[in-house]
């Protein structure tokens, strides 16, 4: 091994430990993050019958890997920091794999890593308890061994990107469902398509991503009919405001990946006008580059970087009916990482990449001294209610079913606002008491669950509210532009025993 290669190793793993010691201080968990924990939680045995018996909607992949980590390390309130440790290696292996095979020059990977350490993105989403940085790394991975099976026709690549993909597809639907598209388009542009060994080998690869897809997709379906919101794709719909959304989503998408979320208001307009000097730098680079092999990649990293984002947008809008200017980054960290590797060979000067480096080292550390991230949009709702509770003398009956960690309510009560909860009705003397509850009204009839929560608890509703985890700025700039009406999330109720 090269002395530069243990130099890049060993700053791999600084960049996890400063990684892991950074977001254990200033970060909580949050909503999504706390669903993984409560199957981490789990016993082996139990984890296993309740996925496939209610399936979450999303593979069991990355579940099953921190179930297993919990069990190593035996996480609880006081070290679950440790959570965060199998996503912030995925990703440094990610980062190291696209430095070792996508880059050939040790500057171009000396640039890369910095990019990739410093990015206020990946700081944000890369290191979340959730399938985020396995799914970068499967892509990655899939990605180049699938290309490079596309030049060579070596089958051992195929091989590989096979395995990747099948550890893709079950990680999450939607990055392995964008993955397969556009190696589907991928393919089809390659001329070597009509060979006859070519096409047995291809066979043979959709034979075996069909095995991963079917049985995923089929839980997907189970899941979405257990929870009573309808298959996804029956809600396909061509409107302005959803054409609207699909356009700004692909327009941020750059905001997103190479400055991240949660920056002051003023590095937008400044970020957009270096956008096009780096479009404008790598296009002219590009154009320089001799006709061969490496000028044929770098055309298509660029295109799958592009279609991942265009791909993600229009399914997100149309076909999930999801937000992108909320939901969007995090579905885009494999584009992000191949985004940088173009960025990495083609950036010249390098001063271009050295001001990115600035804005994001910049954004970092604002939004470190300000705490401004994710989480903080919980705290004030949550301690509103919590106010409600106090100032009526009321115990807290969330709604976990016995399972800690079910959401970020029962969480942020227990550990970081120290408020005792109940989990059982049995458990509370009074006749009156607070319940709260997490719950999508766009998913669910709220008259329903107030039905239900009077005939299950047999109760009586005195009075209630509700609040969501979109930054109230965030919410007030959709209203007003038409886009979205965020709906409620978190709700709670003062019950009365009958």
């Amino acid at each position: 091994m090269s002395r530069q290669a243990k130099i890049f190793i060993g700053l791999l793993l600084i960049g996890g430990v400063i990684y892991t010691i950074l977001r254990s201080s200033f970060f909580t968990f949050w909503g999504d993050e706390l669903f993984s924990l409560r199957y981490a939680g789990q016993p082996f045995g139990q984890f296993i019958i309740d996925y496939f018996k209610t399936p979450d909607d999303h593979p069991i992949g990355y579940y099953l890997i921190l179930n297993l980590w919990q069990k190593i390390w035996q996480i609880n309130y006081n070290n679950d920091w440790l959570y965060l440790a199998p996503s912030i290696v995925f990703y440094f292996m990610a980062a190291a794999f696209c430095a070792k095979k996508y880059l050939t020059v040790w500057a171009e990977r000396w640039w890369f890593l910095a990019l990739a350490t410093v990015s206020s993105y990946f700081f944000i989403f890369a290191p979340m308890a959730r399938y985020y940085s396995l799914t970068a790394l499967a892509t990655v991975v899939a990605f180049y061994y699938l290309w490079q099976w596309l030049k060579t026709e070596q089958r051992g690549d195929l091989v590989k990107g096979l395995g990747a993909s099948v550890i893709l597809c079950w990680a999450d639907y939607v990055p392995g469902l964008i993955f397969f598209i556009l190696m589907a388009a991928l393919f089809c542009a390659r001329p070597a398509a009509r060979k006859k060994i070519f096409k047995r080998d291809l066979w043979l690869g959709l034979i075996i991503a069909a095995l991963a897809l079917v049985p995923s997709f089929y839980l997907y379906h189970v899941y979405i009919h257990q929870a009573g919101t309808g298959w996804v794709f029956s809600a396909l719909t061509f409107g302005w405001r959803n054409v609207l959304k699909f356009l700004l989503g692909i327009g941020l998408a750059p905001y997103h990946l190479l400055i991240g979320e949660y920056a002051q208001p003023f590095i937008s307009p400044l970020f957009y006008l270096a956008l096009i000097g780096l479009v404008y730098l790598s296009i002219r680079q590009y154009q320089k580059y001799p006709a061969g092999h490496e000028k044929n990649d770098l055309k298509f990293y660029s295109l799958f970087a592009l279609g991942y984002i265009i791909l993600t947008s229009f399914l997100l809008v149309f076909v999930f009916g999801r937000y992108p200017l909320i939901v969007f980054a995090r579905f885009m960290p494999a584009a992000g990482l191949i985004l940088l590797v173009v960025l990495a060979k083609l950036c010249r000067p390098r001063r271009a990449l050295l001001f990115l480096l600035a804005i994001n080292l910049f954004v970092l550390v604002n939004n470190l001294q300000g705490k401004n991230f994710i989480n903080a949009t919980y705290f004030q709702p949550i301690s509103r209610t919590l106010a409600v509770a106090q100032a009526n003398n009321l115990p807290i009956l969330t709604g976990a079913d016995g399972q800690k960690w079910v959401g970020a309510t029962d969480y942020l009560l227990d550990k970081h606002f120290s408020a005792r909860t109940y989990h059982d009705q049995k458990d509370i003397k009074q006749r009156q008491y607070l319940y709260i509850l997490e719950y999508y009204m766009d998913w669910i009839d709220q008259a329903a669950i107030e039905k239900s929560i009077v005939n299950q608890q047999n109760v009586r509703i005195i009075s209630g509210g509700a609040y969501d985890n979109v930054s109230p700025a965030t919410r007030n700039f959709l209203s007003k532009i038409g886009v979205q009406i965020a709906a409620d999330k978190f709700h709670w109720y003062i019950l009365e025993k009958k």
